[in-house]
């Protein structure tokens, strides 16, 4: 099993994270023969939302978080390729936004809730692992890693 399926209390969310990934992979097949394409966007890092501010960690986990204006550049790339060629993908945000030439540290910085902050990494990222990184106009997949639970020391 997953490790944050097993007693979490963050295992709904890490349920519905993972279904909506297996959903991507199984409607790119499903809609393939129509070139629809259909991907998937994860942010890299926590994004500065609402439920961020509310629910998990308040104006600390906000301030090392980036804005959601990331994820919709991030959207625009994906949505403007070719749907023949980009199709059942699981992406991360600086990833596509690195494939388009608009990565690296100084570009992202742009994207912080507050500068110089340290990022904190989405909390879904534990539970998968997404290799190779995203290519322009060629397919990009991603691999589901079962991860053991880390041994407390």
């Amino acid at each position: 099993m997953l490790r944050s399926l097993v007693g979490s209390e963050m295992c709904i969310r890490d349920r519905s994270k993972y279904g909506m990934s297996m959903c991507v992979v199984g409607h790119a097949e499903e809609f393939k023969v129509d070139k629809i394409a259909v991907n998937g966007l994860w942010p890299r890092t926590t994004i500065a939302t609402a439920a961020v501010s509310n629910l998990l960690g308040g104006d600390a986990l906000m301030k090392m978080s980036r804005t959601p204006q990331i994820m919709a550049g991030a959207a625009h790339c994906v949505l403007t390729r070719r749907s023949d060629l980009c199709t059942g993908n699981l992406f991360l945000d600086d990833e596509v936004l690195a494939s388009e030439g608009r990565g690296g540290e100084e570009a992202l910085s742009k994207y912080a809730y507050k500068a110089g902050a340290p990022l904190v990494p989405d909390l879904y990222l534990s539970l998968i692992h997404i290799s190779e990184p995203t290519r322009l106009l060629s397919i990009s997949y991603a691999v589901f890693c079962l991860k053991k639970k880390k041994k407390d020391k």
